[in-house]
């Protein structure tokens, strides 16, 4: 009697769960875009969208400046197209390493906006988007902007990660590509 008792609360906690637990997943919204700097296509880097919660949605920005966002996933190595709908931060980076010291790093865009906390860059996805653009400036940033050495390369190895993550690496994966090649 007791073992049919705990078997039948086990089998109504496993229909509760299945039922409250397994509802409709938010519907993902196709975004897409462009990022122009003082209005010229941006032609390398990377773009993340911060939600308020939850993951990130990132993309590599290709040479005409455009990027499709995908969900960054640890956990799955095929990357989700689409995102959901809400309020995002968005972060933009765009730097280059010059010279085998690591040491001289190339800005296509100013740093303040590689941190989405302070980038000022935000965005509200109700629907499906196919043709949204970020503008982005130097206007009251330097284009030789002074930043200590550490937060560079660590910019450019986030920049590096979240390329590798957008074409279709995992984030472990990409960090490992990105420690490896900082050893060398």
């Amino acid at each position: 009697m007791y073992i049919c008792s705990v078997t039948w609360m086990a089998l109504c906690g496993v229909i509760v769960v299945c039922v409250c637990g397994c509802g409709e997943q938010q519907t993902r919204l196709p975004v897409a875009g462009r990022v122009l700097i003082d209005g010229e296509p941006l032609t390398t880097g990377s773009i993340q969208f911060v939600p308020e919660t939850g993951r990130p949605f990132a993309s590599k920005i290709l040479e005409d400046g455009s990027f499709r966002l995908a969900e960054l996933s640890v956990a799955n190595e095929s990357q989700q197209p689409g995102i959901s709908q809400g309020k995002y931060r968005i972060a933009v980076s765009s730097a280059e390493v010059l010279g085998e010291d690591r040491g001289d790093i190339l800005r296509h865009v100013p740093a303040h906006y590689a941190d989405f906390r302070k980038s000022d860059l935000e965005v509200e996805i109700t629907e499906s988007q196919e043709n949204l653009i970020i503008e982005l400036t130097w206007e009251g940033f330097e284009e030789t902007e002074e930043v200590d050495e550490a937060e560079e390369t660590e910019e450019v190895e986030e920049e590096e990660t979240a390329e590798a993550v957008a074409e279709g690496s995992s984030i472990e994966a990409a960090v490992q590509e990105t420690e490896a090649a900082k050893e060398e």
